[in-house]
Parts: structure tokens; sequence; C-alpha cells
């Protein structure tokens, strides 16, 4: 189905080049509106580029939607370029095309990585997802030889996405996760999950392209092929048995977090799993409970008021009373410099916002083994 879609995309092409071409000529004779029609379509043709396999065509779309007045017309030329040479080219056979799924929201590492590997492996067909649901999509409809995946992603974290691709729809694919964390607890959690390989960043080019052909050439000189594209992608039906036994675990978690619906959720699935926690709403509230009480996790909001989570992280590190107690901190979805920063200040883990209940539970399960 999705060959055919393809066909009828390729299809549509060469009208779209005409069109582009006539706004060309009526942009260079300065006709009113010629600039807005081109990016208009430039911005049709960003967003159906990738969703029908290809994505040099969004790449190129998008840089004449962003262009400057001085490049305009450069960036126009090599969207036209573009747009040839996917219409010309004959589409893959898909029972033989292989493919390498690079899933990542920074378009220097991405670009960097699809250089290297397009530039060894001509073979191959290399996607590029900036977002988890992006990387939802591509699985859905292809297989693939190879998945680089970053963790922090725009919409989700990338341990989520491994535990779907392995655990879920069962795909046997290589993943090498990328990260610019370097925490053992997340390298673990990531080999658990089915990571094969965990790169940090910033990472040597010739010796991730020298792991990556390691790979692909034992996959060349296999007959079958490496996984199938799931029927469908959903979430498990039960997410409650990874969340077991953590209910004999002594003493209270602290939770410090100004969003009361936010904490007011956390609390409630907590409290379900059979654990007892406190929740104060400032960082400064968070810092007099830990003179007065015990606790044995602490679960810290980044952004509040009078002390953030930073602050609160540093003085439970120095604090040789705190220094043992595991610390989870709730951030937004994209954030690494924030990440990487509460590492570097000694958290234990953290949960990117908004997350699920029973991702939640599986963080805390960890920690409190």
């Amino acid at each position: 189905m999705f060959d055919k879609l393809q066909v009828k995309y390729k299809n549509s092409l060469p009208e779209k080049i005409c069109k582009i071409e006539s706004l060309l000529k009526d942009f260079k004779s300065n006709e009113l509106g010629a600039e807005e029609e081109i990016k208009t379509l430039a911005h049709s043709l960003h967003g159906s580029g990738s969703t029908y396999g290809f994505p040099e065509i969004s790449q190129a779309a998008r840089e004449v939607e962003h262009a400057n007045d001085r490049d305009f017309l450069e960036k126009i030329n090599c969207l036209i370029i573009k747009l040839q040479q996917v219409s010309s080219n004959k589409l893959p056979d898909s029972n033989k095309h292989r493919e390498i799924l690079i899933i990542e929201d920074d378009s220097d590492i991405s670009n960097l990585l699809e250089l290297i590997l397009s530039d060894k492996f001509d073979d191959y067909r290399i996607s590029i997802a900036e977002t988890a649901e992006k990387a939802r999509e591509y699985l859905k409809r292809s297989k693939y030889s190879l998945i680089l995946l970053d963790l922090v992603l725009p919409d989700g974290d990338g341990r989520t996405l491994l535990h779907q691709i392995r655990h879920i729809d069962n795909l046997s694919t290589p993943v090498f996760v990328f990260s610019g964390m370097d925490n053992r607890l997340i390298q673990e959690q990531c080999i658990e999950q089915g990571a094969d390989k965990f790169i940090g960043k910033p990472f040597d080019p010739e010796l991730v392209l020298d792991t990556i052909s390691q790979f692909l050439t034992s996959q060349r000189e296999q007959s079958e092929p490496i996984s199938e594209a799931p029927e469908i992608f959903q979430e498990p039906e039960n997410t409650q048995k990874d969340a077991s036994s953590i209910s004999t675990v002594s003493g209270s978690i602290l939770l410090a977090e100004d969003d009361e619906l936010l904490a007011d959720i956390i609390v409630h699935r907590l409290s379900r799993e059979g654990l007892k926690v406190e929740h104060v709403r400032t960082g400064e509230a968070a810092i007099s409970a830990l003179q007065k009480n015990q606790y044995c996790l602490i679960i810290l909001d980044v952004k509040m008021p009078i002390f953030d989570g930073f602050e609160v992280l540093h003085r439970v590190r120095n604090n040789p009373n705190f220094q043992d107690i595991p610390v989870i901190m709730l951030t937004a979805m994209g954030s690494e410099k924030d990440i990487v920063r509460g590492y570097d200040l000694g958290a234990s883990d953290y949960i990117l916002k908004p997350f699920s209940p029973p991702e939640l539970i599986a963080r805390v399960k960890s920690l409190l083994k």
C-alpha cells in the first residue's frame, strides 16, 4: 500500500516543479505575492516529503521556508533539483532495499551521521526522524537494518521509545543509543531495554562509522531480513507488572513540585503502589523538610520558586547526611542541557514532562531496588 502511495506522490512532483518554476519567474519579475506562494508550497513539501519516504525533499523545502533574501534563489534551485532527482529516480525494490533510521532532533548531529553513512553505504536509504512521533510513523511502515536513537527528544524520552521498539513491537533491529549524559544508570537502563550500543556525545565520527560498519557488514552477509515493520504501534495492555514489590520500601518519598495538578497525579500514583509521599511546593520547603525527616527518594522539579531544583540538588549532594539519597529530576521535553546539568550535580535519574504513570513507577522502582 505504501509503495503505491510513494508512486502517486512521485507522479505529482512534475506538476509541483512546474508550479515552483513559474512562481520563480514571477518572483524574479518582482510580482507581488510570488515569494509568499513559494514559501507556502515549500511548507507543504516540508510536511509531505518525509511522510512519503523522501526526507531529502522535506529538508530542501525547510531551507526554502527559512531562507533569507540573500540565499532565497539558491535554496529554491536546490529544492527544484531535489524534486527532479526524486521524480526521475526509480523506486527501490522494497524486498531488497535496506534502510537506516536516525532519530535525532539536532540537525547538526543527524546531518553528520547521514553524511558519513551515505558516503560509506551508498546502497542504504537513510531516514531522519526529529521526534518520537515521527519515528513511530516510520517504524509503522518500514523495516530497518539499524536504528540510531537520541535519548532526549522534543516530545519524549528515548528510553520509552526503545522499550516500545524492543518489548512492544519485538523488533530485533540493532539500536545504537546516542547521549550526552555519561551516566552509568542510564547506560544500564538502555542496555537492559535492548540497546546494542551506548555512544556518548560528542563522538568520534570515524569510530562510530567503524562500529556501525561491523553491524551492517554482518547483516549484509545474512540472507533473511533484519526485522519486519510492526502491524500496529500500541501501548502495553498491562502496565502494573513492572511496579511490583516497591511497596515494601521503608521511608517516604519527598516530592518538590509547584504544579498542584501534576503533584496530585504523582502523589496519587505512588500512593496506589503503597508508597508514602510528602509533597512540598518550593525548593526552600524541600530543604526544610530534609532537615526534619528521612526520605528514601527525592523527586525534584527543575523550575520552582525561591530555590530551583538544581539548587536543592546541589545542597543535597553537599550534605553528608543526604548524599546517598536517590534523586529524580523532573524537566521539560527536549531539555538536554538541564538533564546534563542535573547529572553533573549528582542526579540519579530524570523524567521528561509530560510523562506516563507507568514510566514514573519504572524510574522509582529502578532506584528503590
